[in-house]
């Protein structure tokens, strides 16, 4: 075969000292994901590597495969494209980086992908050709696995009536469209998903907000968002964490919800008294030296519900009936007495 110059400069190769290049390509190939290929267009002959052998499983050794032999493993779909990039390559030369599946013996199926260059001779047409083939499987499945993790998402969303976001660690959206449009968030930043809330319901939300950063708990709560609707568009939202394989909060997932308006007036328990209130839970947990954290794990209510209970004196008004109802059945079980008397304040006393 006579050697040709190549179509374009090259750096010289680095020196490896006290190995061949050999011995470095086989370290290289160890594994089976990775080969190379040579092929010289004027005789049609292929040299495939022992790593381009294992990886695309030829039932005969490499150095007697040939490119109806590739074919042979290439996924029916993928052949004619292939056949046409053969005679590209043999007629025109130039570089070519492709993926195409190929299909092992016993059914399976690779995505491999495929780089390489053709050499022109001294009358300018291509007269050798060398590449390398790489295993991508691990990579498409993965986006594969992905994009099926999102669909489920979304028809969670959809049957929720609601839609969801993702947001980094500092609540900074990264994924959701949707999300953007509802609560008329910039399509091109990285806002706070806080952002999305009503100016006059943002203070009380950025408090439990920055309990859930502080603590990586999950944080729910009622609110109108600052999209110019009506005020009785009434939202729940709703954010947990993901967390890292360290147990650091790597994302949030959120939903955003409809609700209707939270009432005033809920959150009467068993004896029917009227909503608790801030300072009625502060004090009931003072008589049963509870921490934020005894309450949560009894009643069943996170941390930083709790926590936004107590920021107010008076009934909190955003809390879920359920969960004052929660709280207060569960002080009652252990033995606190709530009492409210027309004309003084709502107050307590151990029974």
């Amino acid at each position: 075969m006579t050697q040709s110059a190549p179509s374009a400069s090259y750096a010289a190769p680095p020196v490896i000292r006290g190995a061949s290049s050999y011995h470095a390509l086989a370290l290289v190939e160890e594994g089976g994901a990775v080969g190379t290929w040579s092929w010289d267009l004027t005789t049609g002959d292929i040299a495939w590597s022992a790593g381009a052998v294992a990886l695309l499983g030829f039932a005969h050794p490499g150095a007697r495969a040939g490119f109806e032999d590739f074919l042979a493993v290439v996924h029916p779909d993928d052949r004619q494209d292939e056949y046409a990039e053969r005679e590209r390559l043999a007629h025109f030369g130039g570089a070519f980086d492709r993926e195409l599946r190929i299909v092992r013996r016993g059914g399976g199926v690779r995505h491999i992908r495929n780089r390489g260059e053709a050499i022109l001779g001294p009358d300018g047409r291509p007269v050798f050709a060398v590449g390398a083939i790489t295993d991508v499987t691990p990579l498409r499945e993965a986006e594969a696995a992905r994009r099926v993790a999102a669909r489920r998402l979304e028809a969670f969303a959809a049957a929720i009536s609601g839609c969801l976001w993702v947001a980094d660690a500092a609540g900074r959206i990264l994924d959701s469209q949707e999300f953007r449009t509802k609560a008329s968030l910039p399509r091109d930043a990285a806002p706070l998903w806080l952002d999305a809330v009503h100016p006059q319901d943002r203070l009380r939300m950025q408090r439990g907000w920055n309990d859930a950063l502080a603590s990586g708990e999950p944080f729910s709560d009622t609110h109108r968002i600052g999209s110019g609707q009506a005020a009785d568009a009434w939202y729940r939202t709703s954010v947990r964490p993901i967390l890292a394989d360290g147990g650091c909060v790597a994302e949030w997932v959120g939903v955003l919800e409809p609700t209707v308006r939270p009432l005033d007036a809920s959150g009467a328990g068993r004896s029917g008294l009227p909503p608790l209130t801030g300072a009625q839970i502060r004090a009931a947990r003072a008589i049963l030296n509870w921490s934020v954290g005894d309450l949560a794990a009894h009643s069943g209510v996170s941390i930083s519900t709790i926590r936004r209970a107590e920021t107010v004196d008076g009934p909190p008004p955003t809390l879920r009936h359920d969960r004052l109802v929660a709280l207060r059945d569960t002080l009652e079980e252990r033995g606190i007495t709530f009492v409210s008397e027309p004309g003084q304040k709502p107050g307590l006393r151990p029974s």
